[in-house]
């Protein structure tokens, strides 16, 4: 996957679908309410939080799980909220970082999410 091509202005489902073909396990994208009933045992998706006073503008999220271990990403260096705490359980490892790769004026959130999860995928590759 060649992160050049995918472009770092506003993406949509269809685009961030589109840009994920090559990600062996990628469930989907979802909106920040509308996770599967049961996460699988490896599985990455995108999550989209609309912003409540414009809902053609949203920011993306993405996740990596294998296992019991979830490593999840948001641009702007925050932590998962309760609805993806709630969908990988209490029996899961979360990790995340919180450093602010993304400010509030940028809309490259799609483009970072994918190369997030690439990188993880290329990773665990490498050493499973």
């Amino acid at each position: 996957m060649l992160f050049d091509k995918i472009p770092e202005h506003v993406l949509n489902s269809e685009d961030i679908v589109h840009f994920s073909k090559g990600l062996t396990h990628f469930r989907g994208v979802y909106a920040s309410d509308g996770l599967p009933k049961r996460p699988r045992y490896r599985e990455c998706g995108v999550l989209n939080y609309l912003k409540r006073n414009d809902d053609s503008i949203g920011h993306w999220t993405g996740y990596y799980k294998i296992n019991s271990l979830v490593v999840y990403f948001d641009p702007f260096g925050l932590p998962p909220p309760t609805s993806v705490l709630k969908y990988f359980g209490t029996n899961t490892h979360i990790y995340y970082s919180v450093d602010e790769i993304q400010r509030l004026n940028e809309y490259k959130c799609g483009k970072l999410v994918l190369q997030f999860l690439f990188h993880v995928q290329d990773v665990l590759n490498k050493h499973l």
